[in-house]
């Protein structure tokens, strides 16, 4: 049996969320730094390259790597449909050494936000993950940017503020089926 892993987000359904997952994240990142197809390089304010592997416009990998290639921390996003366009969603980010601690703001703000414009995140945290993400709003709306809450049932787009993201939490994140037809999203 797969060892169960708790990364953050969840993009995936929890039952496959195991260590096989995210190991397949990993070696088509490292795969693609090797071959050098779809990437670009950047350097973050840590000093550290990040490299961003682009499968499309709304799905792809950012990760962090040792000079060897190691893979050290990795963040997978994957296009989904709302409305009608390919939107960017958050499915997965997870950190193979205690080095790549706190490199998931920088990589969110600086470098998929601007990149996609528009990401969508899940319906399901870990406590560590839903810690982000509670952060991760509030610093969105204090810059400024447009935050949604998203009925995927009634097909419905609604722009929130902070203090509705606080109230809307419990019926929006959650770890049973009802909760699957809500999701938030930020806009640059």
């Amino acid at each position: 049996m797969a060892t169960k892993i708790e990364a953050m987000p969840q993009l995936m359904p929890q039952h496959e969320l195991d260590r096989s997952h995210v190991e397949k994240k990993r070696v088509e990142a490292q795969q693609a730094l090797k071959r050098g197809h779809r990437i670009s390089t950047s350097r973050m304010f840590t000093g550290d390259l990040l490299h961003h592997y682009q499968k499309s416009g709304t799905s792809g990998t950012f990760f962090v790597a040792d000079p060897e290639g190691n893979i050290d921390f990795l963040y997978a996003y994957q296009s989904i449909k709302m409305e009608g366009k390919p939107r960017a969603a958050e499915a997965l980010a997870y950190r193979f050494t205690p080095a790549a601690k706190g490199l998931i703001r920088e990589i969110f703000f600086n470098h998929l936000l601007p990149y996609c414009k528009f990401v969508v995140t899940d319906y399901a945290y870990t406590p560590l993950g839903h810690e982000w993400f509670t952060g991760q709003y509030a610093l969105a709306a204090r810059q400024g940017l447009t935050i949604y809450a998203i009925d995927l049932t009634a097909k419905t787009f609604k722009r929130i503020d902070a203090a509705t993201f606080t109230e809307l939490q419990s019926l929006y994140w959650g770890l049973d089926d009802a909760h699957q037809k809500y999701r938030f999203a930020i806009e640059l």
